[in-house]
């Protein structure tokens, strides 16, 4: 059925294909008007810079905010202390860190579903946002000793109370 003025009853037109039409149309206008200040003027938002030297890198750069406590993380495991595998233990303990946070609901198979019943793994999983962000928190800021004193004191909290779980869940089964 064709909708024409005499055979709609309401007095408004439908919304297909009117207002479909008309969306497209602005979207496509929008998305014009997107592409060419992307591609024909770039500059025209971005503040002027030096150009990058790959040979010498700025020690104030610092990774986006979402990076930051992978990057601390990294920090944790000092070439000074580990030699050459400071950097290469690093990304297997996040490497590791990873595969847990897969093979976790596999680990904790309890048919309970309440949190507050479940009071190993719902630590462990505050222990590990407090982890995540003290890591950020120091990341961001320029490290002193003091925090990094507090970052390896919360990294050896973790690991104890992470162990200390696995132990308490295996002699609840």
């Amino acid at each position: 059925m064709r909708y024409t003025k005499d055979n709609w009853k309401w007095g408004v037109e439908p919304f297909f294909p009117h207002d479909v039409v008309h969306h497209a149309i602005v979207v496509t206008a929008v998305f014009v008007v997107f592409m060419v200040v992307v591609f024909w003027l770039p500059s025209v938002f971005m503040l002027p810079e030096e150009p990058a030297d790959p040979m010498n890198t700025p020690a104030h750069i610092k990774p986006e905010w979402y990076f930051l406590p992978m990057y601390q993380g990294l920090k944790l495991f000092p070439s000074d202390i580990f030699g050459e595998w400071g950097k290469m233990l690093g990304v297997m303990a996040q490497g590791v860190a990873a595969v847990l946070l897969i093979l976790l609901p596999f680990i904790d198979r309890s048919p309970e579903r309440n949190p507050l019943k479940r009071m190993v793994f719902f630590a462990g999983g505050i222990i590990v946002i407090l982890f995540i962000f003290v890591l950020g928190f120091c990341g961001k800021y320029d490290e002193t000793s003091t925090r990094a004193v507090a970052v390896l004191i919360a990294a050896a909290v973790f690991v104890a109370v992470m162990a200390w779980a696995l132990w308490f869940r295996r002699r609840l089964a």
